[in-house]
């Protein structure tokens, strides 16, 4: 598989949408000279880091959005609504893809972070999504791919909740070394890996709120260790756009993985949606790791040089899984709909849940506009917790009473 292998949204959007198997990034980025280096606060989202930023088109229109920092892929997402706002032209009509209706589109010309200025190569490929955000229940109007990240030295302070990012090599460079590949293709990140004593290799992909393995290799995982903690369905942060494939796929935790110099412990890991097109074998890229597992570190990523530099808080995933066990869908409006029950206890004396039905509130608080991510933090609590959903089914409103779950202990 090796270099092949991208986040599963990536690979299901190119083949399902273009039918490219091949993309090739060019990540010639240029930064000004002043500042050198810059700073702005993340809102962390899902485990996914949002920025603010300034974009500006090859037309000299300007906008300031919230943006996804995004490690793991290299086209540029943007909403159709911000690329009609900066005037930017169509590549091609409409087409379906797995995160909904899209085109190709101009890039914008410059992403400004704090005032520094991030030129964008026009042979990165920009794609608009029909859709109020770029990732359901994200508030993010377009992404900052790896493709433009590539030639710059950017630092993710998870804990401080910081992003800096400067010219290569400006970094603070604090924290264990690690030796990283860039990826010709995806300019993503990648560091060596072990898993249950197999060599291959992991991606870095700061725009996945959580981890993926290869299928194979879960299946694998599955059948070797039935033992430790997995869940069939993609809950809490790792149910991140919807989609009705995310529903079947399943959930382990890892009790170890060697990642370049660093001890991973107890790491939640789901499975890609899109299968490989090639058997998965020792040395190859099996996934990579999303904000679940870096959210506990400070991380310094020197692409042009080849080292990121990883100052941790903790090697623990401590996202259990404490919370109600319903997986929701985020809608086009801003509501959210029930797609699945995961081992569901709720005392309803007139009602039950079903799939479709809306999801309201939760103990009083409306969900209507709410994140994702704040949906889930709701959602979740204390084991034996009691949560007070209010939902409709067609014109009729209803109440339960749902009890919080550790649905993905640590082993």
């Amino acid at each position: 598989m090796g270099k092949s292998t991208l986040r599963s949204s990536y690979k299901g959007l190119a083949s399902a949408v273009f039918g490219i198997a091949v993309y090739v990034a060019a990540a010639h980025v240029a930064a000004d000279t002043a500042p050198q280096r810059a700073h702005t606060p993340i809102v962390l989202d899902n485990n996914r880091v949002t920025i603010g930023v300034t974009v500006t088109s090859a037309e000299g229109k300007t906008e300031t959005v919230r943006a996804m920092v995004d490690a793991g892929n290299p086209d540029l997402w943007i909403t159709a609504n911000l690329a009609e706002r900066l005037g930017l032209w169509h590549h091609s009509p409409q087409a379906d893809s797995p995160l909904g209706r899209v085109y190709l589109v101009e890039t914008p010309r410059t992403i400004s972070i704090s005032g520094y200025e991030l030129k964008v190569p026009r042979s990165v490929r920009g794609i608009a999504f029909v859709n109020p955000q770029v990732v359901p229940g994200l508030n993010a109007e377009m992404n900052i791919p790896a493709s433009v990240l590539a030639q710059t030295d950017v630092e993710f302070d998870y804990p401080a909740l910081q992003f800096e990012i400067g010219a290569p090599g400006s970094g603070n460079h604090e924290g264990t070394k690690a030796a990283i590949y860039v990826d010709k293709d995806t300019s993503r990140a990648i560091l060596p890996a072990v898993i249950d004593g197999v060599s291959y290799k992991l991606g870095l992909d700061t725009g996945n709120g959580y981890s993926s393995i290869d299928q194979a290799l879960m299946a694998h995982l599955l059948q070797a260790h039935p033992d430790w903690p997995h869940l069939t369905g993609y809950l809490g942060a790792s149910s991140t756009r919807g989609m009705p494939q995310e529903l079947e796929l399943h959930l382990i935790r890892v009790p170890q993985i060697q990642w370049g110099p660093l001890h991973i412990d107890q790491a939640g890991i789901n499975e890609l949606f899109e299968k490989s097109e090639h058997s998965l074998a020792a040395g190859d890229v099996a996934g990579g790791l999303g904000g679940n597992v870096l959210k506990s570190f400070r991380i310094d990523i020197d692409y042009a040089n080849g080292v990121a530099y990883f100052d941790k808080s903790t090697a623990t995933d401590a996202d259990q899984l404490d919370m109600v066990g319903l997986i929701v869908r985020p809608e086009s409006d801003g509501s959210y709909s029930v797609e699945k029950e995961i081992d569901l206890t709720v005392d309803a004396t007139k009602s039950s849940i079903a799939v479709n039905d809306h999801l309201v509130a939760i103990d009083g608080a409306s969900v209507a506009n709410m994140t994702m991510g704040q949906v889930i933090k709701a959602l979740s609590g204390t084991p034996g917790q009691t949560k007070e959903l209010l939902l409709r089914h067609g014109e009729n409103a209803y109440s339960v009473k749902a009890v919080v779950r550790r649905h993905l202990p640590h082993g």
